[in-house]
């Protein structure tokens, strides 16, 4: 992550919404043993989670901002596992808003599926960290 040629946000970000890895096997193992009665798991975890956290905050130099990168990750990953297969025949299709006709109608935001650009957020995220270096030097 650290290697990454665009940096740990640009990776971290890209890669959440990247399911059914060799990766997210092995973490979704060590995450079910960590609920249990393993404790060198939940170690794992915290250990895996403070690097990510870590490495993200030296490239953004801001605590909260490096939170809320890592935030956005845990929320994209959760929509691409829940999205990363089609709906069973017959099921609900999420039950949003619905015309007249009672056609589910689009909504204007989607969350990137699996392997999707995510070049609005990197732009969002580079947005803050540069509103809240200003407002850091301008001495507010």
């Amino acid at each position: 992550m650290r290697a990454a040629p665009a940096g740990p946000v640009d990776y971290l970000l890209r890669t959440s919404t990247v399911v059914d890895s060799e990766f997210e096997l092995v973490y979704l193992a060590v995450t079910r043993l960590a609920q249990g009665a393993y404790p060198h798991a939940r170690a794992a975890l915290d250990a895996a989670h403070d690097a990510w956290t870590r490495a993200v905050l030296d490239e953004v130099g801001d605590p909260v901002v490096a939170r809320a990168v890592v935030l956005i990750s845990d929320g994209l990953y959760a929509h691409a596992a829940l999205t990363s297969s089609p709906p069973a025949t017959g099921a609900g299709t999420g039950g949003g808003p619905t015309s007249d006709a009672g056609t589910e109608e689009p909504l204007a935001f989607r969350a990137p599926r699996p392997g999707e650009d995510v070049d609005d957020l990197l732009t969002l995220v580079r947005e803050v960290v540069a509103m809240r270096n200003a407002r850091t030097t301008d001495g507010v």
